[in-house]
């Protein structure tokens, strides 16, 4: 039976808490590098496990709808394919009558805004320097344990140690 709340080391309840916590992403962190051991020695072979994965990874990247610009939902083949193009072909293609200031706006609203102006004021992509909350926000938001990059470390090593 439980101690009257009066009675209750709640530092040690804390404490205790947390070093749970603790162990089992120190238990989680293990059970991927061991499934990444696995696909290392079995992904590549003519397994149950190589065709689990692709069964698990081809269910993981359908895209069972997109949704159209009016509103509707393109289901079929065809109709996937036709939702992308059109969305593209807007992307892409220049249209005379169409009014950018809108975009312009957004970005001057924008944190880095007054980044890569040119002297005629507009604005220059090309040789813009993001600011270093943008690039926290960015690595913040990346996949910790994705594959590394060039340099051989992955987005946990530099959440680790951001400071």
């Amino acid at each position: 039976m439980p101690s009257p709340p009066h009675l209750q080391d709640f530092d040690l309840q804390t404490h205790l808490t947390d070093q749970h916590q603790h162990l089992l992403l120190k238990d989680e962190a293990f059970h991927l590098q061991r499934a990444k051991k696995n696909w290392a020695t079995l992904g590549d072979r003519n397994t149950s496990f190589f065709h689990l994965s692709i069964i698990k990874r081809n269910r993981k990247n359908r895209i069972s709808y997109l949704q159209n610009t009016d509103g509707s939902h393109a289901t079929t083949p065809e109709q996937l394919a036709h939702t992308l193009q059109t969305y593209f072909q807007n992307i892409f293609s220049f249209d005379p009558n169409r009014q950018h200031s809108n975009d312009i706006d957004s970005f001057n609203d924008s944190p880095f805004a007054d980044q890569g102006n040119t002297r005629d004021g507009t604005t220059d992509f090309t040789n813009s320097v993001p600011q270093i909350e943008e690039l926290r926000a960015i690595i913040k938001n990346m996949r910790s344990n994705a594959s590394p990059g060039p340099d051989g470390l992955n987005a946990a090593f530099y959440k680790s140690t951001w400071p």
